[in-house]
């Protein structure tokens, strides 16, 4: 069998075939494009270009324009919409030795319209569009995608696609939107991290993220001072620190990052959200206790239960003058519920902390509770359990609850404090009784007694109003062949 021998001479004039990729006919490596100048639309979009070498290649792109090799012969280019000035870069093939080089050049640029409905279509790929509930089609007008607004100048200024089956991830085109104002994308299977490039959406006002899989860490959003409302709550953040740049955020009203996976000590400086009105921190995992947080005069809403907060109840917490609900249940919270005006609460949870002492009369003698839960789980001296919560509320002289219609057929909201827990009623037409609630048929509705033996007082006596005896709590419902009402101790 004859061999070709390749001389030594040859194989130094090819760089060394062996070690430097050589055409195995010993030939030195060659490459070419068939395209050498390429002109694209302000657009962007994707071509093809035919390559020819006799040894294998590579190529590489640039931060606007996607390369890639589809086989032996061919390259794919992907490029960006141009939204800055003319631009124009050189894609080199590498075969070896040789070069092939393709200049692609973007004379123009995209208008701010069609800059949204990239921005836009970039968002529907990337997060599964052709699976979404609401799917757009891409072909129409922007006035006609399910979950957008546009304004006068038919630029984005809204973008609501909650609960609309989102999955995959958020493209970095989503910084482009930037006329944005409201972004819901709460509700949906989004994974991966949230775009370091919300942090260009300067013009939002509303951002909920909410109840997604994002990772990674919370992007630093400290240019998004026109924020009023954001929610980033049940997300898989990475375990890390309150930001910092949230203290900055001072146009905040409604702070939402329920189980987020923050960790440490709470910040002494979110106090400087002056205007928030709901507070939302609880299911992390904080160590310490709750800063002096007396700044918050506009609090309505202040929820930190489930969060491993010790120490004990600041006093400021009493003396928020528009507080009406608070949540700091579950939590390693020790001393005495302290004393003050608590003007406007109507819901509480407490239970289930260590705190000891007794409950502030204010407290018990509130005619404004929807919600109380206070007792279980703690050990004050004046209760014991959920049923002397209920008695010590029983004591306002809330007699008489007429229920919205909602509330008729739906689950039994007293009025008084949901304090059963997870425990269900069954009326039949006849009569049945459970334990100590009694269920009749009057009227054409049933009544549900819920005694409560606190004393002599004016109120309910066997279904009827007036005379002395034990105060009767009464929920009506529709009449059926049976009626399940389950009373439940929630967040609600």
């Amino acid at each position: 069998m004859n061999k070709k021998i390749i001389p030594i001479s040859l194989l130094f004039a090819c760089g060394g075939w062996l070690l430097a990729g050589c055409s195995k006919s010993g030939n030195a490596p060659s490459i070419t494009a068939g395209v050498q100048i390429l002109e694209m639309p302000a657009t962007g979009g994707e071509t093809s270009v035919a390559i020819s070498a006799n040894t294998p290649w590579t190529v590489a792109g640039n931060d606007w324009i996607t390369a890639m090799k589809t086989d032996d012969r061919t390259v794919k280019l992907q490029v960006s919409p141009n939204r800055q000035a003319a631009r124009s870069a050189s894609i080199v093939c590498v075969a070896g030795g040789a070069r092939a080089a393709i200049t692609v050049s973007q004379q123009e640029t995209v208008t701010p319209v069609q800059s949204d409905s990239l921005a836009l279509a970039a968002i529907y790929r990337a997060a599964g569009g052709d699976k979404w509930t609401r799917r757009w089609f891409l072909s129409q007008s922007l006035f006609q995608w399910a979950g957008v607004t546009i304004d006068n100048n038919r630029r984005v200024v809204g973008l609501n696609l909650s609960g609309n089956n989102l999955s995959g991830t958020l493209p970095e085109d989503w910084r482009f939107l930037d006329k944005l104002q409201y972004c819901l994308l709460n509700n949906n299977q989004l994974t991966g991290t949230i775009p370091d490039g919300v942090n260009q959406l300067t013009g939002l006002e509303i951002l909920d993220l909410s109840n997604n899989s994002f990772t990674g860490n919370i992007p630093h959003m400290g240019s998004l001072t026109g924020l009023r409302m954001l929610d980033l709550s049940e997300n898989n953040f990475t375990a890390a620190v309150l930001p910092v740049f949230f203290t900055g955020l001072t146009g905040l009203e409604d702070l939402r990052l329920k189980q987020t996976n923050l960790t440490g000590a709470l910040p002494a400086g979110l106090q400087a959200l002056t205007r928030l009105h709901t507070l939302d921190l609880s299911n992390n995992s904080f160590t310490g206790g709750i800063p002096d947080w007396a700044a918050l005069v506009n609090l309505r809403v202040f929820y930190i239960y489930h969060s491993s907060l010790s120490g004990s109840i600041p006093g400021f917490i009493a003396h928020l003058p528009a507080l009406e609900w608070l949540a700091l249940d579950h939590n390693n919270l020790t001393g005495a519920i302290p004393d003050g005006s608590y003007a406007m609460l109507e819901k509480l949870w407490l239970n289930n902390n260590s705190l000891t002492g007794t409950i502030p009369s204010v407290l018990k003698a509130s005619p404004k509770w929807k919600s109380f839960h206070v007792c279980s789980g703690n050990s004050f001296t004046d209760c014991s359990g959920d049923d002397a919560s209920l008695a010590a509320i029983a004591k306002q002289r809330v007699i008489v609850w007429s229920p919205t219609r909602r509330e008729r057929t739906n689950t039994a909201v007293f009025g008084v404090p949901r304090v059963v827990r997870e425990q269900t009623l069954q009326c039949s037409e006849s009569h049945a009784s459970w334990e100590n609630k009694h269920c009749s048929v009057r009227g054409g509705v049933y009544l549900i007694y819920i005694p409560i033996y606190i004393g002599m007082q004016s109120g309910w006596k066997n279904g009827k109003k007036g005379g002395r005896g034990p105060i009767r709590m009464i929920y009506s419902t529709r009449r059926s062949s049976e009626t399940r009402c389950s009373i439940n101790q929630a967040h609600t």
